[in-house]
């Protein structure tokens, strides 16, 4: 939907070096506590190394782990680290559907896998 494309602005690289990943607001939880270290993205120029993840007008510090390409037809639920059994036929359809209305059939997106900065 529009909100949610308001809230994945990609990758935008910032003085000091460090790139910013956008996400929905509703993904804050998720990702702070470590439930949700994945995410797959299409054309968004994301790199591994230190990141901020930005949900609206939050945010945190980690890094990006790794970023791995793979054609949208044929992503697996293990490679998406989806749970098993996960339709990846819908899963790409709701990647188009809500964030990526232009990605066509023979997309290549990537896979994120990132960490979160601790303050403990």
């Amino acid at each position: 939907t529009r909100r949610d494309l308001a809230h994945l602005a990609g990758a935008e690289c910032h003085p000091g070096g460090m790139q910013q990943v956008g996400f929905a607001e509703g993904y804050f939880d998720a990702v702070s506590v470590g439930t949700k270290a994945t995410t797959v993205r299409w054309k968004e120029n994301i790199a591994p190394g230190a990141a901020r993840f930005v949900f609206g007008a939050r945010s945190l510090r980690g890094r990006v782990e790794s970023v791995t390409s793979h054609a949208a037809a044929t992503l697996t639920a293990e490679q998406a680290d989806a749970p098993p059994g996960t339709d990846m036929r819908e899963f790409v359809e709701a990647l188009r559907r809500n964030y990526y209305a232009e990605m066509p059939d023979d997309a290549v997106v990537e896979v994120v896998r990132f960490v979160v900065e601790r303050d403990d």
